[in-house]
Parts: structure tokens; sequence; C-alpha cells
């Protein structure tokens, strides 16, 4: 019974129930039935002063729960700033993963959280490159989330640390491709002044970045690429090519930018 009452107070955020409990000396090990203890249920919540109960009183900070969550990927996932701020300043463990792979990188920037990031590239220990290029959940790098989210300081900030710019995700799109098709033309240059493969391309149709910014009718991008370089002739593995997809759409602006360069 006691057990059900501190589990109902973490979940609902009662701070002082989880103080009197603590005091009776309730069991704090404890884990529900998915195999989460108190304090990543709390973390996973945002419940930042019951966090902090229970590291002051000897919980193990690393834990691993559901999936391999620790408290720290819990309160990254669901975006709770305050509470990762705390368990990074405690020591908690930056490397870990869940059994999908994603990291506090991968949730950080999979929630466009910029603050959150620095505070764990700037705090936290064992951030190094293979963190920093780990694939999550759909294959995503943060990198590629920033990216998706035209997110130009991410990119920039993870780019500084050295993050690889071809990776692919599960449709095969690299982080410039990615760019690309949402028409992010500030993240696409930043990208390629990195050293991002202009005409490297998607493993599943074989687009190129500037196949995938004339398609969705992006003429700013596709104009930054033509600039830069990029093959316009290249084909996708169907024959398809940025001049053909652009026709395909109606897309005149960029059919006559093509046309004028082909």
């Amino acid at each position: 019974m006691i057990n059900e009452e501190l589990f109902e107070a973490v979940r609902s955020g009662n701070t002082e129930v989880v103080s009197q409990l603590l005091k009776k000396g309730v069991n704090i090990q404890i884990k529900n039935n998915i195999g989460n203890t108190v304090l990543i249920i709390a973390a996973s919540r945002g419940h930042t002063a019951i966090v902090k109960l229970f590291l002051d009183n000897g919980l193990f900070i690393d834990e691993e729960g559901e999936e391999k969550h620790t408290a720290l990927l819990a309160a990254c996932k669901n975006n709770h700033f305050e509470t990762v701020k705390l368990l990074v300043e405690q020591g908690a463990d930056i490397s870990k993963e869940t059994i999908h792979g994603d990291t506090v990188l991968t949730f950080s920037a999979s929630n466009n959280n910029i603050a959150m990031m620095k505070v764990l590239l700037e705090k936290g220990h064992a951030i190094d490159k293979k963190l920093i290029d780990k694939q999550g959940g759909f294959g995503f790098t943060a990198l590629m989330y920033a990216a998706t989210n035209n997110n130009f300081e991410m990119a920039n900030l993870l780019l500084d640390r050295n993050a690889g710019t071809e990776a692919r995700e599960c449709d095969g799109n690299s982080a410039l491709i990615l760019a690309a098709g949402g028409g992010y033309t500030d993240v696409v240059k930043l990208l390629l002044d990195k050293g991002a493969l202009i005409d490297a391309k998607g493993c599943e149709r074989g687009d190129t970045a500037l196949m995938s910014a004339s398609e969705n009718n992006h003429f700013e991008t596709a104009a930054l690429l033509v600039e830069r370089g990029a093959n316009i002739s290249e084909e996708s593995w169907w024959g398809d090519t940025a001049l053909t997809l652009a026709k395909t759409q109606g897309h005149a602006a960029i059919i006559k930018l093509l046309t004028s360069k082909n």
C-alpha cells in the first residue's frame, strides 16, 4: 500500500508527500511493473524537486528502466530542461543509450531544444564524436534532427564538434538532403561549408539534395546548390533528374533556373 502511495506521489509531483514517505523509511529501490524506478518516473515527468530528493537519499542516478532509459534519458526524451540540468550537474552518465540507440543528444535534437543541447555538450562528460554521430530511432543523428528542424544554431554547434554529415536515416537521406527537401537554405549552406557532399544520393530513391529541393519547389535552395556546383544532370535510381522532377511538379521558376544552367 505504501509503495503505491509513493508511486502516486511521484507521478503527480507531490513533493511534500514524497518527503514524508522518505522520513518514514519507505523503500525507494522499488520499480513499477515495466521496470522503471521512482527516479526515472520523476525525471520523465519533470519533477525536478523530487528527483533531487531521491538523489539526496542515495538512489543510483544511472539505474536503467524500460527500454534501458535512465533518468537522464527519460528527462531528455520528455523535454524537461531543469531536470536534465540537475542530473547533468549531479554526474549522470551522458553516454547511455536506449535499446533503439537514442541518446541524450538525439532526444534533445528531436525536441529542437538548443538550451538542453548546450548543457549536455558543455557540462556533460564522455561527449565524443561517436556519441555525437550515434543514430537513434529511424536512423536519425542529432545533426539530422537539427537539419530537419531548420535549427541553424544547433547544426552549427554539432558541426563545430565534428559531427559527421554523411550518415543516412532509414529512408536513406543525409542531413543535406533533409535540409534541401525542407528548403532550409541557411542550413544547406552551413552543411556545404562544413564539407557535406553536394551530389551524394539518398539510398531509397537515389535523389540528390538538388533533386529534393527542385521537387519541393524550394527555389533559393536549388539556386544555392546550382551555384555551389551541384550536378544538374545527376539521375536518381529511377532515371529522374532535378529538371524532370521540377517539370513533373510544374515548378516554373526552378525549371527556368535549371534549363538556363544545363
